[in-house]
């Protein structure tokens, strides 16, 4: 039996990923990574930047808050805040400005782009005061 090879193209193997749904999908499903993540303002668009965004807005508009919580968020192939949900909260009043804040996120100057084209996103933000 001959040996198996892989077949390349030329100029090389390439690489291609293929997001795999399950169930329908009535609209483009937020991906969890996209070849670029939305820009908001100076600083970059990790879950990591965003969620110290949300802690700083948070620490300013209600010093008194103490506590830890986590939201999921998903911006729209325009940058906008489409959907939000609270996963977890130690208070309840934390979880409301979580959620309130995250709603009233600005529109990313860029939004994400993922094989050349606008794409939703998802982060899962978590803040600690």
């Amino acid at each position: 039996m001959p040996r198996w090879r892989p077949a390349l193209a030329p100029g090389g193997p390439r690489s291609v990923v293929l997001p795999v749904y399950f169930g329908s999908v009535a609209t483009s499903p937020a991906l969890a990574y996209a070849d670029f993540m939305p820009v908001f303002g100076a600083g970059p668009g990790t879950a990591a930047a965003l969620s110290q965004r949300l802690t700083d807005k948070l620490r300013l508009q209600q010093p008194a808050l103490r506590g830890s919580a986590a939201a999921y968020v998903e911006l729209d192939e325009t940058g906008r805040p489409a959907q939000a949900q609270l996963l977890l909260a130690s208070r309840p009043a934390l979880g409301a400005a979580l959620l309130q804040a995250v709603q009233q996120l600005p529109q990313a100057l860029a939004p994400a782009q993922f094989e050349g084209r606008a794409a939703r996103v998802f982060y899962v933000v978590e803040v600690e005061l």
